[in-house]
């Protein structure tokens, strides 16, 4: 799944970052991984850090965001939460995790994206915390009024 406002693919290389050439490869890898540890969804890191990205393991299959603008995935018909508005990534990663027990993430490729397009609305916040509290360890509010969450690693069902 790819969206539109996609501008680049990034790979963490030493202590920079490149960009990816061959997409191709990169998605053989992921649904690889994705196939061989049985699960479903799979993603990159969120945020294009050379910084942040070096101290983190190469792949997890823990509770993490996969940003909703690149992700891999095989369809197990779960439905994306379009009640959550400008959560539904959120919420697609927990379904997934829920269900699998596990979601791929190589930390160690990036994307760069337009998220100026904003799509939250008045109570995805509040609706998304109702559904999903005890995946969330922490909230946080931004300068432009949106939120974000940090998701609890593991959470025993």
């Amino acid at each position: 799944m790819m969206e539109d406002d996609l501008t680049g693919i990034y790979k963490l290389t030493g202590e920079k970052l490149s960009k990816v050439n061959n997409a191709y490869d990169l998605f053989n890898k992921t649904f690889g991984i994705m196939t061989n540890v049985g699960a479903s969804l799979g993603g990159y890191y969120p945020i294009p850090n050379a910084g942040f990205m070096k101290d983190r393991k190469p792949i997890t299959t823990d509770l993490r965001f996969v940003v909703g603008a690149l992700y891999c995935f095989i369809n197990k018909k779960i439905k994306l939460q379009n009640a959550m508005g400008g959560k539904k990534d959120f919420a697609f990663t927990i379904d997934n995790y829920i269900r699998d027990k596990k979601v791929v993430r190589l930390n160690h490729y990036s994307i760069r994206y337009d998220f100026s397009s904003n799509t939250e609305n008045k109570g995805d916040t509040q609706r998304f915390i109702n559904k999903y509290n005890k995946y969330i360890s922490k909230t946080t509010t931004h300068k432009d009024g949106s939120t974000s969450f940090l998701l609890k690693k593991s959470v025993d069902e």
